[in-house]
């Protein structure tokens, strides 16, 4: 049986999804199934060496990685480093009621942080991409395609 796997997280990275993927991939894999995936590239700084093996068992030509926008990344870097900061508004913003105004009305507008929304374009950007993979492959050809919980996206 040919298997297509759409999941954003997949082997290396050490998530709770992506090794729920890539076993998943790998035990199709032993009884003999053909597994390809379509995932996001790595992006955590620590890699799982299990799940490096496991990609070797599937076969790394399988795999289908799709880049995050490199600008969200780093966007998104930036909001979770300032997140770390005191939340003391600057000397310059103190005392000016009209910038308090502004951030009422933008918080109105916006209710969740910044980063929610970076999420929600990083899935459909990462969808746009996925969805020109499969129309490279010929889709028909396979017998199941499954898709794993994550982003949007997936």
């Amino acid at each position: 049986m040919k298997i297509l796997i759409v999941s954003y997280y997949f082997a290396p990275q050490n998530k709770i999804a992506a090794v729920r993927t890539t076993k998943i991939a790998k035990y199709l894999k032993r009884i003999g199934h053909e597994v390809e995936i379509i995932c996001s590239t790595v992006n955590d700084s620590y890699v799982d060496p299990i799940l490096v093996g496991d990609i070797e068992l599937i076969g790394p030509n399988n795999i289908y990685r799709i880049s995050d926008h490199l600008l969200l990344r780093s966007i998104n870097r930036r909001l979770h480093k300032n997140v770390s900061h005191s939340s003391t508004p600057s000397k310059s913003l103190q005392g000016k009621s009209s910038g308090k105004t502004a951030k009422k009305r933008v918080a109105k507008l916006f209710p969740n942080s910044a980063s929610v929304y970076l999420e929600i374009i990083n899935s459909i950007l990462w969808y746009r991409k996925a969805k020109s993979i499969t129309n490279r492959l010929d889709i028909d050809s396979y017998d199941v395609i499954l898709s794993s919980y994550g982003p949007l996206a997936s």
